[in-house]
């Protein structure tokens, strides 16, 4: 929806302008309900990182590094989604190779 300055508005309208959770009939209750999980989402990682700040030292292979646990978990998470998708794109393929035959 785009801004329209407050003199440019019809007589009546009910749209704020004040931003995009509001829409043509008031709220937008599916816009508040993403920000208000997003929030959520958002005040439960500050937690997180708040109560894993120690230092920890953590091995691979041939380096060693010392860092927070909260970084090294997050690693391992984006690690972990990032071979989710490479496995999900690999079976996609495999699966669409076995149709053309």
């Amino acid at each position: 929806m785009a801004h329209v300055p407050p003199g440019d508005r019809p007589v009546g309208s009910t749209d704020t302008g004040s931003g995009p959770i509001f829409n043509d009939e008031g709220v937008d209750k599916k816009q508040v309900t993403r920000l208000v999980i997003v929030g959520v989402l958002a005040i439960g990682a500050l937690i997180f990182i708040v109560q894993n700040s120690e230092r920890v030292e953590t091995t691979f292979l041939f380096f060693s590094v010392e860092t927070r646990l909260w970084v090294g978990l997050i690693i391992a998470l984006v690690l972990g989604a990032v071979l989710g998708q490479l496995g999900q794109v690999l079976w996609r393929r495999r699966k669409g190779a076995d149709k053309d035959d």
